[in-house]
């Protein structure tokens, strides 16, 4: 029966695992060799829009309690459904990573991480034929003002509307979502009037 080879890849602790789809029942059979190793604690993922490189956020905790790298792992899928690094990976980051997001264009990778203070979203440029990622910028989360906000926030998910033209993600300390306009060319985010939307 007709299979897929590209979906899912569901990351476990310090690896990612690789199934091909049975497309007329839906069952999932292991891919010979998984799981593969990510390099730190797996806590999100995201696949590239031309199926050529899968990316695993690592969150190795502000002290290093939970070992491995703070970073984001670039795998490279293969024909079979296997994964091989992409030169350069894992992609150091000094706090962690939580959640990803790619641009549909397929030319950045949004990050959400930590600076030692609060809560940020890191921009990277993804090259098109290596997989390999490069920093473009950090951007520090303004935390929500109200009566009962708090003074910091952070992001434990990201999602980008089908058209590329915005970046959303919701606060995990004060329970408000964070809009942000993308600049498609450069991949710079600014923040939408009324953003954070509260409840």
């Amino acid at each position: 029966p007709p299979r897929s080879t590209l979906f899912p890849y569901t990351t476990l602790f310090r690896s990612v695992s690789a199934y091909t789809i049975d497309r007329s029942n839906g069952y999932l059979t292991a891919v010979a060799g998984a799981n593969f190793p990510s390099g730190g604690v797996a806590t999100g993922i995201a696949v590239h829009p031309n199926n050529k490189f899968v990316y695993v956020s690592l969150y190795n905790g502000w002290y290093g309690v939970n070992g491995g790298q703070n970073g984001i792992a670039a795998l490279s899928i293969q024909a079979d459904g296997t994964l091989t690094p992409v030169a350069g990976s894992p992609f150091i980051s000094a706090m962690g990573n939580t959640a990803l997001a790619i641009h549909p264009n397929g030319k950045f990778l949004y990050a959400s991480t930590y600076t030692a203070t609060d809560g940020a979203v890191a921009v990277y440029a993804i090259n098109q034929t290596t997989g390999a990622l490069k920093l473009v910028n950090t951007y520090s989360i303004v935390p929500a003002t109200c009566t009962y906000c708090f003074d910091s926030e952070a992001f434990m998910d990201l999602a980008i509307n089908p058209t590329g033209a915005f970046l959303l993600a919701p606060g995990i300390t004060n329970g408000v979502i964070y809009v942000y306009k993308i600049n498609p060319n450069t991949g710079a985010l600014t923040n939408v009037p009324g953003s954070p939307f509260i409840d």
